[in-house]
């Protein structure tokens, strides 16, 4: 049967369909074996008693079936298709849900059978880890707010030593220039009376960036 990605996508979320293909699975008798082999970095086997052919091609085709076991554990976050799915009244097996996988490692067998043509047998190695997908979401969130409180803290920083240098330039003590943002002469600053003093200098700042 020739199935297009899209539909084979759509096919392997039916667990009795994926079981279906399991059990007419047929055997081919193996004129010869080999294997390929993906791991996102790459490692230099040294020794191996491995008597199996090793390909480079093989390696691109397992590559090529770790990025597809990545896609079908993928969150969908569309929720038109969402709908689409639902009303297809496909079963989707309950597998790592608000989750993805990603795989570390996978050894791919492959056989040849008698008439040259390369058959794809099992998958004798496979290593995921699984990654939440919206804790990552909040977690990338989270690193660009703080990223953005530290270029604003950083822009308002500079700007203050500037006005520091031209006041200290023109004879202005330290202690002065203190006095503008301790009001009270109570000898220290707080938050508040930094933001309000860097705001009667036309210096705006938010409280957590402050």
């Amino acid at each position: 049967e020739l199935l297009q990605s899209q539909t084979l996508l759509m096919l392997m979320k039916h667990r009795e369909w994926r079981v279906q293909v399991t059990a007419l699975q047929a055997y081919v008798k193996p004129k010869r074996e080999a294997k390929g082999h993906f791991s996102p970095v790459h490692q230099i086997r040294i020794g191996s008693d491995d008597v199996t052919e090793k390909n480079a091609a093989l390696d691109i085709v397992t590559k090529s079936l770790a990025t597809y076991a990545e896609r079908a554990y993928a969150v969908n976050t569309n929720e038109e298709e969402d709908e689409d799915l639902a009303a297809q009244s496909i079963a989707t097996p309950t597998t790592l849900p608000s989750s993805n996988i990603k795989v570390d490692t996978m050894d791919a067998e492959f056989i040849v059978d008698a008439s040259e043509t390369l058959w794809f047998s099992h998958l004798s190695n496979v290593m995921v880890q699984v990654v939440h997908a919206k804790r990552e979401r909040k977690e990338e969130m989270k690193r660009m707010e703080e990223s953005k409180l530290i270029e604003a803290a950083s822009v308002v920083s500079n700007e203050l030593k500037r006005l520091l240098r031209m006041a200290a330039n023109r004879g202005v003590s330290v202690a002065a220039s203190f006095s503008h943002f301790d009001a009270q002469g109570i000898g220290y600053a707080d938050v508040n009376n930094l933001i309000e003093g860097l705001s009667r200098l036309g210096i705006g700042i938010s409280q957590p960036a402050a």
